[in-house]
């Protein structure tokens, strides 16, 4: 079992104030194929949205997935895109790390990737400190930010080498053009 689960909206009230987020909803998972027989693969949400918005019309919307620490009650707010379709209607194209059919998110149009100079960047991870166990390390006006697990000061950082290599490698195995990558 992993350390995050799935919250319920009522635990996640200390979060979504810190970080000035509106009420976040559950949007399901859809399986659906790059082409047919093989399906979005986990991780790569921000590539897979874009990606079906390209093909079906539509948006690719920022935010973040919620998620509870099982043994100390944390919350966590994990960066992840999801699809807008036309109709307004949210679906979760990347399987969700609990191996379930939904999640439960919240948009953040301040949530965006970035292309500077050759790298990547990307959001941190949020987390309601206060209730992460940590080593110490200072905060933010308040905010914290997760990169690997540890916390944070940088509320960005440029994608590590090891996975933008994934990430190239994955758009191009699915047909994706990199330079999409990026929000417009």
């Amino acid at each position: 079992m992993s350390e995050w689960i799935q919250p319920d909206t009522f635990q996640v009230g200390k979060l979504l104030q810190t970080y000035s987020l509106a009420t976040p909803v559950f949007v399901r998972y859809e399986r659906l194929d790059f082409k047919p027989g093989h399906p979005y693969e986990a991780v790569q949400c921000h590539i897979n949205a874009k990606h079906v918005a390209k093909a079906h019309g539509g948006d690719r919307i920022h935010g973040w997935a919620l998620w509870i620490h099982t043994k100390t009650g944390a919350v966590m707010g994990d960066f992840h895109s999801v699809w807008k379709k036309e109709d307004g209607t949210l679906v979760d194209v990347t399987p969700p790390r609990d191996g379930g059919q939904r999640i439960l998110f919240v948009e953040d149009k301040t949530a965006t990737i970035a292309r500077k100079a050759n790298q990547l960047e990307v959001r941190s991870n949020l987390i309601d400190f206060e209730s992460y166990q940590h080593d110490g390390q200072g905060t933010n006006n308040g905010k914290t930010f997760l990169k690997g697990g540890q916390p944070s000061r940088k509320r960005t950082f440029n994608l590590p080498q090891r996975e933008k290599k994934e990430a190239y490698s994955y758009a191009q195995k699915i047909g994706f053009d990199i330079d999409e990558y990026p929000t417009d």
